[in-house]
């Protein structure tokens, strides 16, 4: 576990300071108790004094009884534990649990009730979670909640691509398909280093609210990237989402096969987000004179040179310019 870990910070350029400090216990979310025997998890339970959880499985592809073990019963054993332990709890989630715009004003930073927008196993089994971690605050444990937009790769780092990233898995296809869908929703990017320092300066310092919209305030527009992409490789065809869905549905690529059901399940439309409150966060993070860097072109190249690099896009010779990394900010 800890060569894993090593491997992985070196391959995203991450530093790990105060690596002596660090103490690797090996678990498994899917089991009763963490899958660990009874003296190992009375000692967890005597030696925690704050827990953060922030594992889980991220697939959009899959359902609700699938996600179930890792997403929601592990939530579930690590607020047990922290009430045992009495130390507080900090759970990672996601704004993809926001309602439809038709349904409520907005994603507040506060409980969120059920919705119609809870459509894959990854939203609905975060919903179910945050539901729990909201219970356990109302009997007394001490949680909070941080809810994060999509985290992208340290951009002091290795512009790290992560394979299985939904808008880099669009990006694949689209380049396979030599075409580019129409699509008009933007999102919050947030290189993950920004976010991990973020949170726990916040949880130590007690600052923010219990529920935290942990987002930039200035997105990224799928618009504007198809645009980026458009200025770097050359010409792909824009067709209409109809169209692109067919070529997937067409496609012998299996990765294609599965963002085609992707979009199958959303063939009837998704209706648009409602906005995401972010101001007693943003009010915390000044306090804390904490500042986001904002995700340029310049950046996005960096994480397109990374992702044509380990052959995570299909290669594509680049039109009047040359993807190095670059640190601009």
């Amino acid at each position: 576990a800890r060569i894993k870990w090593h491997d992985a910070a070196r391959k995203q350029q991450l530093q790990l300071p105060h690596t002596e400090r660090i103490r690797i216990v090996l678990t498994d979310l899917t089991q009763p108790n963490l899958g660990l025997s009874e003296a190992n998890y009375q000692m967890l339970i005597r030696q925690s004094i704050e827990i953060y959880h922030n594992a889980a499985q991220t697939s959009v592809m899959r359902d609700y009884v699938s996600l179930r073990e890792t997403n929601v019963l592990s939530t579930l054993t690590l607020l047990k534990i922290a009430a045992k332990a009495g130390c507080p709890l900090h759970f990672v989630s996601t704004i993809a649990v926001a309602p439809p715009a038709n349904e409520a004003a907005a994603l507040g930073e506060s409980a969120v009730d059920a919705h119609t927008g809870l459509i894959d196993g990854y939203q609905q089994s975060k919903w179910v979670a945050e539901t729990l971690v909201n219970c356990a605050r109302e009997q007394g444990v001490a949680t909070r909640i941080y809810r994060l937009g999509r985290v992208v790769g340290a951009l002091g780092g290795a512009a790290y691509v992560n394979p299985t990233d939904l808008v880099w898995t669009i990006l694949a296809a689209a380049m396979r398909l030599r075409t580019l869908p129409t699509l008009t929703f933007s999102e919050p990017w947030t290189p993950v280093d920004s976010v991990a320092s973020t949170l726990t300066k916040m949880a130590l310092a007690g600052k923010g609210p219990f529920v935290a919209n942990l987002i930039p305030s200035q997105w990224i527009s799928m618009t504007q990237i198809m645009d980026w992409l458009q200025q770097d490789i050359g010409e792909l065809a824009m067709v209409s989402m109809a169209e692109w869905c067919q070529r997937l549905a067409d496609s012998q690529n299996p990765e294609d096969q599965t963002l085609y059901y992707f979009f199958e399940q959303r063939k009837d439309g998704v209706a648009e987000m409602a906005p995401i409150e972010r101001g007693l966060s943003a009010r915390a993070m000044d306090a804390l004179a904490i500042h986001w860097p904002q995700i340029s072109q310049a950046q996005f190249r960096d994480y397109f040179a990374y992702a044509r690099e380990h052959r995570l896009t299909p290669l594509a010779e680049p039109k009047g310019v040359e993807l190095e990394a670059s640190h601009e900010c």
